[in-house]
């Protein structure tokens, strides 16, 4: 049976660091929440809002609601495999399967109809690993396929470059360019 999320609210099996937030989108209990002019519904949609908080409870744009840094969830899913990485999906929800757009871990499968979310944790954070130096020839860089400084691996390099100033900023780490 494949990963699904009935799209239903999730019960709040445990948690911490509970926190009181002001909705600026509306969610559901169990929604991955991030911050983008206000707590909205995180995304890895091409304007990605990164996940930081697990909403605790359903609420409405303006309302008050109980979030958490870490939660233990489950209700509304079905197909998950103990172990299996989960990442933020689109509107807020989780899956197995790593976004095309925004990459963030956000837990682990704990078993088929329960997950453990963290979020707001940079360590969960995931961006393809594509150059290594170990990839670079030995005695220099030559310019044949294959070499360290073939245009696909610069693009390459680049990209991964990008991707993780993308992360630090998000989280506060690097400026905003």
């Amino acid at each position: 049976m494949a990963y699904e999320d009935s799209g239903l609210p999730k019960t709040i099996k445990e948690f911490a660091g509970k926190v009181e937030i002001k909705l600026a989108a509306a969610c559901e209990a169990g929604d991955l929440l991030g911050y983008s002019s206000g707590w909205v519904l995180a995304t890895q949609a091409s304007t990605a809002v990164l996940a930081e908080l697990v909403a605790g409870q359903n609420g409405a744009i303006g309302d008050v609601i109980t979030a958490y840094k870490l939660a233990v969830v489950g209700g509304a899913i079905s197909g998950a495999t103990a172990g299996n990485p989960v990442y933020l999906g689109d509107a807020g929800k989780v899956s197995e399967t790593a976004g095309a757009n925004a990459v963030q871990a956000v837990g682990k499968s704990l078993k088929a109809t329960e997950l453990l979310l963290c979020p707001g944790f940079p360590s969960f954070i995931t961006v393809a690993q594509q150059a290594h130096i170990a990839d670079a020839p030995a005695g220099g860089t030559g310019a044949a396929e294959g070499a360290w400084d073939t245009a696909g691996h610069r693009d390459t390099a680049i990209a991964s470059i990008n991707a993780i100033l993308d992360v630090l900023e998000a989280y506060g780490m690097v400026a905003t360019s």
